[in-house]
């Protein structure tokens, strides 16, 4: 074991020495104060990585990172990048910032690279797109500095983007080999774009406690920093969470409202209803009184015709 870790060693050291890593040679340390990263991406694992001739290694998973001493003279000019099938390809070097990061993007061709210019984009922050006629080319380190060395000469849009600033889109020239530096100042914004969503659709949004409208709901020009956001509709439970507004970037939600359990129903015990009470038939006491009237009648006619007879005979 301890063989192979000196062969490591051996096989290592003189890359640290021949990048410039080591600040001197009468102490042999390493000032990381000093230190600056040169990050390469290459769309193409397994091409090889040169920096005046001296190898640094191989591109993986799309990209190299390499630890230079800044301070170390003679600095580094010219990047080489080779690949089997491919032009090899040479471009500067660009200023690196101590403790920070800069980005250098290689596309290799097959054919060559002539009328092809180089783009330095210098946003001063980290995070920044930048998107040319539309399409997304990288994105700034923490330096905020990134190079692509491989651009086809002619008139682009340029357009930068990043969260919590303002977007800024102007035309820009790139030269036949020649550096175009891009320098932007991004302003940050202070509102952004709220999209909110519901399943169902057709729910109540309140922000901060205000009525907003009904979902699917778009709220434009809200003020950055963190929101209280309701989502309520009846016979579902209310969806409520904190939203963060970041300027200049739209905030997406999606609710998903869960429905209230069912209302249970009040049973009573079975009654037996009471018999209601017989009423007196007011048609049979009708009909008794005319029978008694009848009857008084014909005992009335039966008298009177007696005491005729009676009184007619001699």
């Amino acid at each position: 074991m301890n063989r192979y870790f000196f062969l490591i060693v051996l096989l290592v050291m003189p890359a640290f020495f021949s990048s410039g890593i080591v600040t001197g040679a009468e102490n042999g340390g390493i000032d990381l104060a000093t230190v600056g990263y040169l990050q390469i991406q290459v769309p193409v694992d397994g091409a090889r990585v040169y920096l005046d001739q001296v190898f640094m290694g191989f591109i993986q998973n799309g990209a190299i990172t390499i630890p230079i001493d800044v301070m170390a003279t003679p600095r580094y000019s010219n990047l080489i990048i080779e690949y089997t099938g491919y032009q090899t390809y040479l471009g500067p070097v660009p200023a690196l910032v101590p403790e920070k990061t800069v980005t250098v993007l290689v596309n290799l061709n097959k054919t060559g690279y002539e009328r092809m210019g180089i783009i330095s984009f210098e946003s001063g922050l980290a995070g920044a797109e930048l998107y040319l006629d539309g399409v997304k080319k990288g994105v700034t380190p923490d330096s905020g500095n990134l190079q692509i060395q491989t651009v086809p000469v002619g008139l682009y849009e340029f357009t930068v983007k990043r969260a919590g600033n303002l977007s800024i889109t102007q035309q820009q020239y790139v030269s036949s080999n020649a550096v175009t530096v891009y320098r932007v100042k991004l302003e940050p914004a202070t509102t952004g774009d709220v999209h909110i969503n519901s399943t169902p659709e057709g729910a109540g949004v309140y922000l901060n406690n205000r009525n907003a409208g009904l979902t699917p709901l778009t709220i434009p020009n809200v003020p950055v920093g963190n929101l209280t956001l309701k989502i309520t509709k009846e016979g579902y439970q209310d969806w409520g969470s904190e939203v963060s507004v970041v300027g200049a970037e739209p905030s997406q939600v999606d609710a998903v409202l869960v429905s209230l359990p069912p209302t249970p129903t009040p049973t009573c015990p079975d009654v037996t209803p009471s018999p209601e009470p017989v009423q007196p038939q007011e048609n049979s006491s009708i009909l008794y009184g005319v029978f008694i009237l009848v009857v008084v009648l014909v005992l009335c006619c039966v008298l009177i015709g007696v005491w005729a007879f009676r009184k007619q005979k001699p």
